[in-house]
């Protein structure tokens, strides 16, 4: 589906019914990104979209991470949402950031995953370097993925693949490197500027492991948010949703449905579930349709 919000077309799915949940994507990530979660969201009523940059959704020109939490804002008053749990991974984070402060009547409570304040300067240096080379065309995109990867996942991942004799795939159909350069360049704009005021009860959420944002960073982001929970997961900086699941669910359930109701929640999606493989952005020039193909995911 597409809405027509402040002069974009912006591609969005719902799914499900329920009090609703916003799942907001990183660097390279479009909606896609989070079909493997959907399945303990059940009850919920969930809302991907792909942000600018990525995906199919259209726009002119440059923008900012503001322009992205605008983005959402809009959305959710033409999907007649008051407010909802807002949930962001990594650049996602930061427009979930974003929205807390510029629109804070829209979150009902704010969950923020390998988050940080400014852009760490060897992510820059990486990310920002390769997708340069690919717009000149002196690098293959297929080396930017491979960074994304390494920084994503942790030591251990890449070694159990070797131990099986096996290689870290890389994405066949990649977002182009025109909207991956708007979105470095929105991400390495922002500064976290106004989290001081964000009043709405959070969870800061980051992997011991992370080698693209290093642990400080969401503890960083924790410290300006007053009263923000703060998990440390051993992870890298794509955390397995298992890893946080019931956190989470507890987490929004005491703020809309009370502690009981919130167990009870976490315990029939506990049960049945298994730890996930974590993932990384697949750069796919075209959302997800039917059975997902696990391009950059072991």
């Amino acid at each position: 589906m597409f809405a027509d919000v402040n002069g974009i077309s912006l591609r969005y799915e719902v799914r499900g019914s329920g009090e609703p949940v916003v799942l907001l994507g990183g660097f390279g990530a479009n909606a896609g990104f989070w079909e493997p979660m959907l399945g303990d969201l059940d009850g919920f009523r969930i809302i991907t979209m792909d942000n600018r940059g990525v995906g199919s959704t259209r726009y002119d020109g440059e923008f900012s991470i503001s322009d992205m939490a605008d983005d959402v804002d809009a959305l959710l008053e033409r999907l007649d949402v008051g407010d909802a749990h807002i949930l962001g991974w990594s650049m996602g984070s930061q427009i979930a950031q974003c929205i807390a402060v510029r629109h804070p009547d829209r979150v009902r409570t704010l969950t923020l995953v390998s988050s940080y304040l400014g852009f760490p300067a060897r992510a820059d240096y990486i990310l920002l370097g390769l997708t340069r080379m690919a717009l000149e065309g002196t690098a293959p995109e297929d080396c930017l993925a491979m960074a994304v990867n390494a920084l994503c996942l942790p030591e251990s991942t890449f070694e159990e693949l070797r131990r099986k004799g096996l290689e870290m795939p890389v994405p066949e159909d990649m977002e182009g490197p025109e909207g991956l350069m708007d979105q470095l360049d929105a991400m390495r704009a922002y500064s976290g500027e106004g989290l001081e005021s964000i009043s709405i009860p959070a969870l800061v959420i980051h992997g011991r492991r992370d080698a693209m944002i290093e642990p400080d960073n969401g503890a960083a982001v924790a410290s300006r948010i007053r009263g923000s929970e703060l998990l440390m997961v051993d992870a890298g900086h794509s955390v397995p949703f298992g890893m946080y699941r019931d956190r989470f669910l507890g987490f929004i359930g005491q703020r809309r449905f009370g502690a009981s109701s919130a167990s009870s929640r976490a315990d029939s999606t506990r049960r049945g579930t298994r730890r996930r493989t974590p993932r990384t952005p697949a750069f796919r020039r075209t959302p997800l349709r039917g059975p997902e193909r696990r391009a950059a995911i072991p």
